[in-house]
């Protein structure tokens, strides 16, 4: 089984993750590289490039999900093609990238991608993730935040298998919500 979990900065990912693996026999955890994200942001000129050398390399990092599922392993994914939607959406025009650029390049490459059995989303109040990632002693980019909210609170009307799990219950009450689906 593929499954993604998904959520804004600060909505308790890394936390859930961290659970159900310890919880889930025969899983293993994977997170995609995300070091284009500063990259585009250090060169907005050329974020489209940049991108589409992403969306290549997520091809290859399909292959790699792939071959755990052949071995039977559950595969949880920390982010995948939904936050780079989301999160392209969200900083596009406040980072001055080339919006219908990026776009074009994400439809041309996401038929390719392998797609998750579930997509699971933490539905966390935009105040709580504000407060968590200051506590982290990291910047909030507020407009960007709520921008990507809008767009992982809508997924559901774009792709498959998408569950929203709201994130103010313990995490336990949220592991048996999974546990459900």
């Amino acid at each position: 089984m593929f499954v993604v979990l998904e959520g804004i900065d600060g909505s308790g990912k890394t936390t859930l993750i961290s659970i159900l693996n310890k919880r889930i026999s025969n899983s293993i955890i994977l997170k995609e590289n995300t070091d284009f994200v500063s990259e585009m942001e250090r060169n907005p000129e050329n974020a489209v490039e940049i991108f589409e050398r992403f969306c290549k390399e997520r091809i290859e990092f399909s292959d790699k999900v792939r071959e755990y599922l052949r071995l039977g392993k559950t595969v949880i994914l920390d982010r995948y093609f939904p936050s780079s939607l989301c999160y392209q959406i969200g900083a596009c025009e406040e980072r001055g990238f080339d919006c219908n650029g990026l776009a074009d390049v994400y439809q041309k490459y996401y038929p390719k991608w392998l797609k998750p059995d579930l997509i699971f989303i933490l539905s966390t109040d935009l105040q709580t993730c504000i407060e968590r990632i200051k506590e982290r002693g990291e910047l909030v980019e507020e407009n960007i935040l709520r921008k990507v909210k809008e767009c992982y609170d809508s997924l559901s009307d774009l792709v498959d298998n998408v569950y929203y799990i709201e994130d103010e219950k313990d995490v336990f009450s949220i592991i048996k919500s999974i546990k459900k689906v």
